[in-house]
């Protein structure tokens, strides 16, 4: 395809030039003129653009003003740059055009950009529970091992992922919460209850606000801070290690401190600190930061008639030095941010004031949009947001730098009863939860940090609708159902333009956003053509984000397929007609051109072969091919008899069919029924039964640029809902050819289709999250041009096909099916994979699901990344082939857990099985019959020369009978374990029969012991080996003696003495 580059001048361009398909650069050149031009040559290419005619200048023309301020370029990377500055498409350059492409170059370097969240700071549902107590909660404390506060020397970096554990009792703590009755509950981070207590205490004057500061360290004295009604501020200093008068004790439950004994100094642990009258006013917030060395006080001063606006709402004391930080009506609350010497204030007057630490004359910013006074700011350093709460529990969240509004959160008003008015805010900083604590008890997630053992992060808010790779520009477009278009550079993993709210539409005077369901390129690729679910199509600068053109096929239709050609655009969707739009200049916004309407069902479907013809195909399996130019149909089939011809016709039951649903859709207007697209995700137990009355629906067709239109080519792949692929021929006298199995699980079907550029592979995505690629050169074609396959070389590059010891189930669906060759198979997300594209020259492979994702893979099955990922990105380059043998690849957390042996296999890279090495047989002659032992190799020729005999599992269990429907556990991967015990079945236990007791034990347990014990009478002898009783002397016997009748009595109990022998013995 060639287009004249200038009116004055015979060069010609070639689309060719901008494929990424061009011949390897020894070195890459940069196009980035803003980092090539300076001041002074900028100026003289004004001058040079203001003395030619209109101010223009064609493609030799720039190329020659560029060469004189000495900036060169080859001839691939000047066609690209020409086209990249030349957005109105009409070969000539004019100064706006120039300077907008060097401005372009320094946005895209931005990087705000990169900050700019998919998804609103404050996006969870909050949890809402019991408080249990008595009362109302009047304070919520921390309790926990960690300091928020770090020194200067140990600060690190901080990161917005973590990789789990944070929600450990030793790194979050656990909360206390109190009520004015004396209660004290203790729950975990989870806010599960694990005890209660009672607290009394008395002072002077009642302590209104705490808090404490320390180092994890250890090494300087902790510090606990006390404010009370009357101004009074007093500070305890204690060792950390030595912990003070609060060291446990054996026996002692409750520690009792009296202040006088404290300032007396009886108590040596403990160094008191008072600031007498700090505050003229009841103290409201008080905080010690370490790091400063600096005390931090506030009050609140609603007297405006005392204080006639004088009063200092916060007073910073550091080494007896004071600065009065003056605010009307006093601060309530404040949040001092060490990372950057801020401190942010809230008080009555309903402003959120930001100030500099060591500038307290005025705040630097002053947020203003609250109605009621403000009772909780807090401050996100690493995400720099302020997150604000007044009186009427509106939550807003604002931007630190920027000092804009960010969100206006306003679900406490729904959760809390308006009585409820004097609630308590904590914020768990290391959390990052916001815990409001009345008479429930009620947690907010504030910009939670992703988890990287559980998932690497997602692409858009919403699922992934679209993925396109842009030639002209090497970068990745996505188009999500969040209506969000994103522009990613994936060799660095960096996000260049976000583009938010593309397809709106307002309801009852309410804005709302449309799914984005259908995208393409212009062919020269330089703007962006998007469909939406309500039937519009927006053309896109989407460099600058700017609509060019607006249009529509029909309202409320979605717009499932777009097709751009030359001076053409084709869409297709539930108005079950194509669409063709006129992209002539002067002629682009006249009447649409309607082509004939043959389909009875929506479209779902179509693709086109350049300068031959175009295929649609529908939800009821019909498939129709159109000549491109004329738009005329000349072949019509059905995918569930793919082999009969039908007319191209309507038969009156169509006739009917159609009249019905045109009086149909007169009737619902916009309340059309949703039916469910291609990009939902069917589900796993699907057991449809396709008979002759439900119809078998197409989901992707896919044209094969390269194979001629001849009835022995198979062109077009037709993907169907039953998991096959049909192949046919767009000949007019062609047809069905031959199909496949595309699938190795019940239920799960191909949804979008992708080839390489001399179409060796197709790369299909499926319901179910798998992407496999076939090698399909020898697949439909004839037997002259079949080609030998270098099976060992496919081995090396598609780790999947080397042997294993047990045959994988991917390969048992396929081992009888010969052509086309699976080559790679793999898990690649979690749900459905609405679109896949790929990168000729890298050999990258993208995908986007419905998991929310684009992920990146080698076409070998490796994982690159996850676009919008908080991790490192490994970089790739647009001129070299991805990965590396010698590369160590990781696995998607969310993947590792649910992957198969052969899925570990391909995206790891390493092949872990391997058959059992069998010992080598000894001679009988060798063997000793002292250290025989079991011959290791005759045991395994035993099992597996020979199959087990049955039956295997012995007599006393029987495998259940095999379900028509394929039977699938859903794991719950959620969490950082999979607990397993909750998905197994467990019978219901019975009573066991209790067993009669022996005769013997009941005699027993009747027994008294004492009446066989006999005291022992003499002195223990310990000297010996054994322990020898002596008797003491004997002495005279009285008859009478009562002591010798029961000594006799007991000798008579017990039996007859032993006979002379047995005492010799």
């Amino acid at each position: 395809m060639i287009f004249n580059a200038s009116q004055d001048s015979k060069t010609e361009i070639e689309y060719q030039t901008i494929s990424s398909t061009q011949t390897y650069l020894a070195e890459e050149q940069s196009e980035r003129l803003h980092n090539l031009i300076s001041k002074e040559q900028l100026e003289k290419l004004n001058q040079a653009f203001n003395e030619r005619p209109d101010s223009q200048v064609g493609f030799d023309d720039l190329r020659g003003l560029l060469l004189e301020q000495d900036i060169t370029f080859n001839d691939a990377v000047y066609n690209r740059l020409f086209l990249k500055i030349n957005q109105n498409r009409d070969f000539m350059v004019d100064w706006n055009e120039f300077v907008s492409y060097l401005i372009f170059g320094f946005q895209e370097e931005d990087p705000s950009s990169q900050k700019e969240s998919l998804i609103l700071p404050i996006s969870v549902a909050p949890s809402v529970r019991k408080t249990e107590h008595r009362s109302t909660v009047c304070c919520v404390a921390l309790l926990k091992a960690k300091s928020d506060q770090v020194p200067i020397e140990e600060v690190t970096e901080t990161v917005n992922f973590s990789f789990g554990g944070e929600d450990s009792p030793e790194a979050s703590g656990m909360w206390v919460t109190a009520s004015h009755e004396g209660m004290l509950r203790f729950w975990t981070s989870h806010m599960e209850p694990i005890r209660t207590a009672t607290s009394e205490s008395s002072k002077p004057h009642a302590v209104y606000c705490m808090s404490y500061a320390f180092y994890n360290n250890g090494k300087v004295h902790s510090k606990l801070v006390l404010g009370d009604y009357a101004g009074n501020v007093r500070i305890l200093s204690y060792s950390p290690n030595l912990r003070g008068p609060f060291q446990a004790k054996p026996g002692a439950a409750l520690i009792e401190v009296v202040w006088a004994d404290v300032l007396k100094g009886k108590i040596p642990q403990m160094i008191p600190k008072e600031y007498i009258n700090l505050h003229n006013e009841m103290i409201s917030c008080v905080h010690y930061s370490l790091h400063m060395n600096a005390l931090f006080a506030t009050a609140e001063y609603r007297n405006t008639k005392k204080y006639r606006g004088r009063c200092p709402g916060m007073i910073m004391v550091t080494y007896d030095e004071r600065s009065n930080f003056r605010v009307p009506l006093g601060v309530s609350t404040f949040f001092v941010a060490e990372s950057h010497n801020i401190v942010v204030t809230g008080g009555p007057d309903t402003f959120v004031r930001i100030w500099d630490v060591y500038i307290p004359t005025e705040p630097s910013a002053i947020l203003t949009g609250h109605n009621g006074g403000i009772v909780m700011v807090f401050v996100q350093p690493e995400e720099n947001k302020v997150y604000s709460v007044d009186y009427q529990k509106i939550i807003k969240v604002w931007d630190l730098q920027e000092h804009t509004l960010l969100q206006t959160y306003g679900e406490l008003v729904r959760l809390i009863h308006p009585s409820e008015t004097d609630m308590t805010y904590f914020y768990h900083s290391h959390l990052r939860e916001l815990i409001v604590a009345g008479r429930k008890l009620i947690s907010i997630k504030c910009c939670p940090r992703v988890r990287v053992d559980l998932t690497d992060g997602n692409t858009h808010a919403a699922p992934v609708s679209v993925v396109l790779y842009n030639r002209l520009f090497r970068n990745i477009v996505t188009c999500g159902l969040d209506s969000y278009i994103i522009v990613w550079d994936p060799w660095s993993g960096r996000r260049k333009i976000i583009m938010k709210n593309c397809h709106t539409k307002m309801i009852y005077g309410e804005i709302i956003d449309i799914e984005i369901t259908a995208a393409t390129f212009d062919p020269l690729e330089q703007f962006l053509l998007t469909g939406a679910r309500d039937g519009t199509l927006k053309i896109w600068n989407y460099n600058n984000a700017v609509v060019v053109r607006n249009m529509s096929i029909m309202p409320d239709q979605e717009v499932t397929s777009v097709i751009w050609v030359v001076d053409r655009i084709l869409a297709m969707g539930w108005d079950r007609q194509v669409t063709e739009f006129n992209d002539v200049e002067g002629r682009e916004y006249g009447d649409p051109k309607k082509w004939s309407k043959f389909h009875t069902d929506d479209i779902t479907c179509a693709d086109v072969k350049l300068g031959e013809g175009v295929v649609t195909a529908t939800y009821s399996g019909e498939v129709i091919f159109w000549k491109l130019e004329t738009g005329q149909p000349y072949r019509r089939y059905s995918v569930m008899d793919p082999t009969r011809f039908i007319e191209l016709k309507l038969t009156p039951e169509e006739e009917k069919l159609m009249r019905r649903s045109k009086r149909l859709m007169s009737r619902l207007g916009s309340s059309r029924m949703s039916r469910a697209t291609a990009i939902t995700m069917p589900k796993a137990d699907d057991g449809r039964d396709y008979g002759q009355n439900v119809p078998i629906s197409v989901q992707a067709v896919l044209f094969l640029q390269t194979r001629p239109q001849t009835i022995q080519h198979g062109s077009v792949f037709i993907s169907l809902d039953t998991g096959y692929i049909q192949v046919y021929s767009h000949h007019s006298r062609g047809g069905y050819m031959s199909q496949f199995l595309s699938v190795h699980k019940t239920g799960d079907c191909v949804l979008t289709m992708c080839t390489d550029r001399k179409n060796r592979y197709i790369y299909t995505g499926t319901a179910f999250g798998y992407i496999k690629v076939w090698h399909i050169v020898n697949y439909c074609v004839p037997e002259a041009e079949k080609v030998h396959v270098c099976m060992p070389r496919l081995r090396l590059e598609f780790i999947f096909m080397r042997k294993e010891f047990w045959v994988t189930r991917a390969k048992r669906v396929v081992r009888h099916q010969r052509e086309p060759l699976l080559v790679s198979s793999y898990k690649a997300h979690l749900k459905a994979i609405n679109s896949i594209a790929f990168i000729n020259l890298p050999k990258i492979v993208f995908s986007g699901s419905h998991d929310y994702s684009c992920r990146l893979w080698t076409q070998g099955g490796r994982y690159l990344g996850t676009l919008g990922t908080v991790l490192p990105w490994s970089k790739l380059s647009p001129f070299e082939r991805a990965g590396s043998e010698n590369q160590v690849y990781r696995l998607p957390p969310d993947i590792k857990k649910v992957a198969s042996s052969t899925t570990l296999k391909v995206i790891s890279g390493v092949q872990m099985d391997r058959p059992a090495k069998r010992a080598e047989v000894k001679a009988p002659e060798d063997r000793d019959e002292e250290t025989a032992q079991t011959d290791d190799g005759y045991d395994l020729k035993k099992i597996f020369d020979k199959p087990l005999k049955e039956p295997i599992l012995g007599k006393h269990f029987t495998l259940p009978g095999k379900s028509v429907m394929d039977q699938r556990i859903d794991v719950d991967t959620t969490q950082s374990y999979i607990a397993v015990y909750t998905h197994l079945k467990v019978h219901h236990t019975e009573m066991l029969e209790r067993l009669p007791t022996p005769a013997v034990i009941s005699r027993v347990a009747g027994e008294n012991y004492m009446d066989h014990y006999v005291p022992v009478e003499g002195k223990v002898d310990l000297s010996g080996s054994a322990l020898n009783i002596k008797q003491p002397p004997r002495r005279n016997v009285r008859p009478n003696d009562p002591r010798n009748m029961r000594m006799a009595k007991t000798r008579g109990d017990m039996g007859p003495g032993p006979s002379p022998s047995q005492q010799s013995e």
